[in-house]
């Protein structure tokens, strides 16, 4: 049963063309909606009389009504492909309405339907293969190829002066791998509609903490929790005696991971809490290199980074401030001034930069700007910074 399951929320993640991340990225949610109901659109009726399966476009709904125990009414949808999703277990909340059975056809009108439930089947394989078993018109040969995901069923009696009943229902699946599927919904004898649907998985986003890095994760069954090893990062001594660095994912999108699993920082490099990576504690020992070349005009040159994870390293940034008469404080943004080759995302190591007003004095940054800078604040980027010099009236 499991293993069948797959298909359903793979399915429905085709359906809705675009999977939203939720905020915290660990959840992908699909939201079914009355859209999912659209895209059922093969229509089968093996026995029985009745209300086949429609969309009613008052209601937005899947509706059927079947008279009898020997209705066999299907309605199936397009095929859907499975293999950009990123899940082990899929969760899918189903609201749906069971009725009385109304149908002209019951012996027993306005009493219990023969049937209590809907049946979920799904059919595996190739497009083309897909392609041929929707249209197969025989109903032996649809059950030999279709495989039962889950039953929605109405486990609360009518009450009384009461026509209708709803459920809202979660069942979960392995999608081992699957490539894509055909979906179908099974009425034999029941009567009522499908609303809507919203289809979920977790994963583990990736992390790093005390120096380790875990990679991103899909998250295991309810119960169950996937053993992730660990890997040190750049500019770190792994522990001694062969000390694990395993965490868990666990079924929700979050790690577990125990406080003291972690590695050394490397001399002269600190571990930063926030991004979990040791990083230099001092940028340089040498301060950037000033020189004059025209009027209002000055080219910066600084030393290359040692580091020896040059993943971490992403570019340069320069800043120039404008100090107070002074220059103790330094702290309002340059105007109107320009950067050659570039103000950001510098490669080199170097800079020129024009078009200083005279009068003032000035001192320029350039800050380190590390892959993980962006889960930091700006004022805990590390930078390197000239000495004040000052612009007379002829700059």
């Amino acid at each position: 049963m499991m293993q069948s399951t797959t298909l359903w929320f793979s399915l429905l993640v085709s359906w809705y063309i675009a999977i939203l991340p939720a905020v915290d990225s660990k959840r992908v949610i699909v939201e079914g909606g009355n859209q999912l109901i659209k895209r059922f659109t093969k229509n089968k009726q093996f026995a029985g009389v009745g209300d086949l399966w429609e969309l009613q476009p008052s209601t937005a709904k899947l509706y059927t009504c079947g008279a009898g125990n020997e209705t066999e009414f299907w309605m199936m949808t397009t095929y859907f492909p499975l293999n950009t999703t990123f899940a082990e277990v899929i969760y899918v909340d189903v609201e749906a309405e069971f009725t009385i059975c109304k149908h002209p056809a019951y012996k027993k009108r306005d009493g219990p339907c023969y049937a209590s439930y809907f049946e979920i089947f799904a059919y595996r394989g190739t497009e083309d293969d897909a392609k041929y078993s929707i249209l197969r018109n025989e109903l032996n040969a649809i059950l030999n190829i279709y495989s039962p995901l889950y039953n929605i069923t109405n486990n609360t009696d009518f009450a009384i002066g009461t026509k209708t009943t709803r459920t809202n229902q979660t069942f979960s699946f392995s999608r081992n791998n699957s490539e894509g599927i055909v979906f179908a919904i099974r009425s034999k004898g029941a009567c009522g509609s499908i609303y809507r649907m919203k289809m979920y998985y977790y994963y583990c986003e990736e992390k790093f903490i005390n120096g380790i890095i875990f990679e991103k994760t899909a998250s295991l069954a309810a119960g169950s929790k996937a053993v992730v090893k660990g890997h040190c990062t750049g500019n770190t001594i792994p522990p001694g005696n062969s000390k694990s660095l395993d965490g868990n994912c666990t079924y929700n999108g979050t790690w577990n991971i125990e406080d003291n699993v972690t590695c050394t920082c490397d001399e002269n490099y600190t571990l930063n809490q926030d991004i979990g990576i040791c990083l230099p504690l001092l940028v340089s020992n040498k301060k950037p290199n000033l020189t004059r070349i025209a009027h209002g005009e000055f080219n910066i040159t600084w030393i290359e980074l040692n580091i020896k994870d040059e993943s971490i390293l992403s570019s340069y940034y320069v800043r120039c401030l404008i100090c107070n008469s002074n220059a103790s404080v330094c702290s309002s943004s340059c105007k109107n001034e320009i950067y050659h080759p570039r103000q950001k995302n510098l490669t080199e190591t170097r800079v020129t930069v024009s078009n200083l007003a005279a009068g003032e004095t000035y001192v320029f940054r350039v800050y380190v700007k590390y892959h993980f800078n962006g889960k930091v604040s700006e004022e805990e980027w590390r930078y390197l910074e000239t000495d004040p010099v000052q612009l007379g009236k002829e700059g």
